[in-house]
């Protein structure tokens, strides 16, 4: 009895100690409580509830407003948003990180740039009814303790914050400038429509050729090669829905293998360059797959680039009815270039007799067209 006794209480102890044991070896170890994660200045926004993005800085101001499943630009005519942009600007703002609280008294806003009539940049973001949801003031830099102060609107906590990446707020940052890349390679004939001033440059094996050169004449090597690829990447620097006064009197046109032609329309006003854009698929029969079908996989894949090409031109043309597009010079040049501005007279050589065998044997090019 007294023996059971004994054995109880030893396993009692053994209990004691193997408990404690354990509060020790925990004792230092870090809690949920003090995890090192990132606390961040905005937490929980749903970006499909957002109706409206009102930007503003130095820099530039502008408001995005959600349009289906886009966003426009109201200070461009409403002209669509760069989705990635768009995008961009939600996930530097989420990620804005609240490294340490420096003030929750409004006197001291004016002192740190952050105050809500003036912030170095705001970001607002509102719902359905104009309503804020939520945004972000960012104020001055603070270069000791390496990071900007930036405050959560409703909420009087300032906060450096040392993740703040640079924030667009100009309607141009929200401009996807891009009108056409077309791969040059694939281009087989451009048409310049401008009444007695027409012409044609047409692809001819590896050389770019003008119909009806005229006799004595040969074509400038690098301004024809400039015309013939505008559309290479072709970019604007402004948009409008509608620009009063102008006549467009050119047309460029420009035709690819796929059977896809661009047609675009020129307008000049004083110094400025307009166009508007368009597309067209012109391969007149009707291309479809049937499963049933035994094409081979060359066919298949023939057809299924004329499928895509008039999918494209039907997209590109939709995208871009009713909008007139300013270009920078540069650009211009590739599109208004005159015949005359192509041409160039062919340099008479005089061949005396001992020269003549040399050039026949040689030969002379007459520069009517060129490699490319």
């Amino acid at each position: 009895m007294i023996c059971n006794k004994n054995l109880t209480i030893l396993a009692i102890v053994a209990v004691l100690l193997l408990t404690w044991a354990i509060v020790l070896s925990t004792k230092d170890k870090p809690t949920a409580s003090t995890s090192t994660a990132p606390a961040y200045l905005i937490q929980g926004l749903d970006p499909k509830t957002i109706a409206t993005i009102v930007l503003n800085s130095e820099a530039g101001s502008s408001t995005l407003v959600r349009n289906g499943h886009e966003f426009t630009i109201k200070e461009k005519s409403d002209y669509p948003a760069d989705t990635a942009a768009i995008d961009a600007l939600i996930t530097i703002c989420l990620d804005i990180h609240r490294d340490e609280q420096i003030t929750d008294n409004p006197d001291n806003y004016a002192d740190l740039g952050i105050t809500d009539e003036a912030p170095h940049t705001s970001i607002l973001f509102q719902d359905a009814e104009g309503k804020d949801i939520t945004g972000i003031f960012i104020g001055k830099t603070n270069v000791d303790a390496g990071g900007s102060y930036v405050r959560q609107t409703g909420n009087n906590a300032v906060y450096v914050s040392r993740n703040v990446s640079y924030l667009r707020t100009s309607a141009d940052d929200y401009l996807n400038t891009t009108l056409t890349a077309v791969a040059t390679d694939t281009i087989t004939k451009v048409m310049i429509v401008d009444g007695d001033a027409s012409y044609t440059l047409r692809k001819d094996e590896n050389n770019i050729v003008m119909d009806l050169l005229p006799e004595g004449k040969q074509i400038k090597s690098f301004d024809v090669k400039s015309v013939f690829n505008a559309l290479g990447n072709l970019e604007f620097t402004d948009v409008s829905s509608d620009v009063a006064g102008l006549i467009f009197s050119r047309t460029y046109i420009c035709e690819l293998q796929d059977s896809t032609v661009y047609t675009i329309k020129i307008a000049q006003k004083a110094d400025k360059t307009y166009i508007t854009c368009s597309a067209t698929f012109t391969d007149i029969n009707q291309v479809t797959i049937n499963p049933k079908a035994k094409d081979s996989p060359e066919e298949l894949k023939a057809k299924e680039i004329l499928l895509l090409a008039n999918a494209d031109t039907q997209i590109f043309t939709q995208k871009h009815v009713g909008w007139v597009y300013e270009l920078a010079s540069r650009q211009a040049e590739n599109l208004t270039k005159t015949r005359t501005d192509l041409l160039e007279a062919i340099l008479e050589i005089i061949e005396t007799p001992e020269t003549a065998e040399t050039n026949q044997q040689s030969g002379q090019p007459h520069l009517n067209s060129f490699s490319i």
